[in-house]
């Protein structure tokens, strides 16, 4: 998820049987802040993954 002074993008981790996608888009992000986002989640997604899974379980 990536919280922005205009809105709201939810990126979804990527699973074994499919990729790394955006979710939803809310309020006024425009694309490129769509991209930044999602360049950011798939450069941490690693520590992402690790933290969901010590928060959730697996």
């Amino acid at each position: 998820m990536h919280v922005g002074k205009t809105g709201l993008v939810k990126i979804r981790l990527a699973l074994p049987d499919n990729p790394l996608k955006v979710w939803e888009v809310h309020g006024g992000v425009d694309n490129a802040t769509v991209i930044q986002a999602v360049r950011l989640v798939e450069q941490h997604e690693a520590a992402i993954r690790a933290a969901w899974e010590r928060i959730h379980g697996n």
